[in-house]
């Protein structure tokens, strides 16, 4: 079920990003078509306007990811009923490895809240401390009666966290708490 929400929501993006891109490539070409050649003040505009219709596409295609993987997180909360609040923005200062963790690890928090706890909520916060970032994912489920063990997903997490000299605690002391911690941001 996740994959089909995740497939239709990258389908969706791909067929806008389409769209905004042939637009803006038509209205270029007539301008430039309709440019007197023998204006070179009016040639220089269009090449202008050429040159920074691409450097804002790749502006946009690299800011697209994250809003992508941010929409991905919130519809697959919506599709479980959980509501997922976000208290701050993702740091600009993650690398990408560090970036498709921290997603990947949503995710999952977002589903073991659901599965393990019936939570309803889960709020995503950011904590700097120095060149350490934790990431904390909160919910208001049930409490488990016993000891947390990293098994499935969150084992997988646990290691790949591992590979980039990152961690994953839990604390269930009056609320459960994920934590992703990054000892050294990019």
């Amino acid at each position: 079920y996740y994959l089909s929400i995740d497939e239709s929501v990258q389908k969706q993006e791909i067929l806008q990003a389409k769209m905004n891109i042939h637009d803006e490539m038509n209205r270029l070409m007539l301008s430039t078509v309709a440019a007197d050649t023998k204006d070179t003040q009016a040639l220089d505009n269009i090449f202008s306007l050429w040159e920074q219709n691409a450097l804002l596409l790749c502006m946009e295609a690299d800011k697209n990811v994250d809003q992508y993987e941010k929409d991905t997180i919130d519809s697959l909360a919506d599709a479980l009923g959980i509501q997922v609040v976000w208290n701050g923005e993702l740091p600009a200062m993650l690398g990408d490895k560090k970036k498709e963790l921290f997603f990947l690890t949503a995710k999952e928090a977002i589903i073991n809240a659901l599965k393990h706890a019936q939570a309803g909520r889960m709020e995503i916060s950011f904590e700097q401390m120095g060149e350490a970032l934790s990431c904390y994912f909160t919910n208001d489920g049930k409490l488990p009666t016993g000891e947390v063990r990293f098994e499935g997903g969150l084992a997988n997490i646990a290691l790949l966290a591992g590979k980039q000299g990152a961690s994953v605690h839990v604390n269930a002391c009056g609320e459960f708490t994920l934590e992703l911690r990054f000892e050294q941001v990019e």
